[in-house]
């Protein structure tokens, strides 16, 4: 049960990637193939409004509406419509880059006199959604309170990292992140940054940025990262909550606390 419900969170999380990814360099085209790979016959269409919305729409070669979003800046607002045979049958909505419940949604609206009023008559899914998370969450932190140190478990984490640390090129992420041709995963640079700098801030005591690719154009990246983790239990729990998190994002989850020298944080 757990599996199937990271597995459609972790879709969630793609998918909202790739509709920033779309805003932002206006490449409507390139992310509904990538969403509809099985189906070609489709048209696309992306239009800037004087008011600075812009609203993507897909259509079948039909002329059937399949998705249309409505949307300011990088996810700064948005709400996406979803087709089926002509008939709109679920909303989705976005505030701040994250997906939100229908009265987030609303709260935001008044802001932008464009924006389209929620329709009521179809179920908020996306709320739905969101406290399946809540609770999930709820869940795993009893889990982990609850969790027996397993030195066994430590033992293959530990071999694992060190494995790892040992493949192509590693480096001291904190370091290798100041450059701006460095990214990790499907995050830009200032996410990227943002995701070290908080590990530092919780007290890792080494982040490495592991398997690192390396482009021509002097571009690297990376979706492996191992942190050594402090002694301190409260430091601990906070850094394996924060990966666990993280973990979500991709589809599965973090480690608990074992005893551990090092965890891994799978970024794609």
């Amino acid at each position: 049960m757990e599996t199937r419900f990271v597995g459609r969170l972790a879709k969630f999380y793609s998918a909202t990637r790739a509709l920033a990814g779309a805003i932002e360099i206006g490449a409507q085209e390139d992310f509904w193939f990538n969403a509809n790979k099985n189906q070609m016959d489709q048209n696309f269409t992306h239009e800037q409004l004087p008011s600075g919305k812009t609203i993507m729409c897909h259509t079948w070669k039909s002329g059937l509406v399949a998705e249309e979003t409505h949307g300011y800046g990088l996810l700064e607002i948005a709400i996406k419509f979803d087709y089926r045979d002509g008939k709109k049958v679920d909303e989705t909505y976005f505030v701040n880059k994250r997906m939100v419940s229908r009265k987030t949604y609303e709260k935001a609206r008044v802001k932008y006199i464009d924006m389209p009023a929620s329709d009521e008559s179809l179920e908020d899914s996306g709320a739905t959604l969101l406290r399946m998370v809540a609770a999930e969450r709820k869940a795993r932190r009893l889990r982990a309170k609850q969790h027996k140190p397993n030195p066994e478990q430590a033992k293959g984490i530990d071999a694992f990292c060190q494995k790892l640390m040992g493949k192509g090129k590693t480096e001291d992420a904190k370091v290798w992140i100041e450059d701006k041709r460095h990214l990790l995963g499907e995050m830009d640079w200032r996410g990227s940054k943002h995701l070290v700098s908080r590990l530092t801030e919780l007290g890792c005591v080494r982040i490495l940025a592991c398997k690192i690719d390396v482009y021509d154009d002097g571009m690297e990246n990376t979706g492996h990262l191992v942190v050594e983790l402090p002694s301190e239990p409260s430091a601990r729990n906070k850094i394996l909550r924060m990966i666990d998190r993280q973990a979500e994002q991709v589809g599965y989850t973090g480690d608990p606390d074992d005893g551990q020298r090092y965890a891994y944080i799978k970024l794609d």
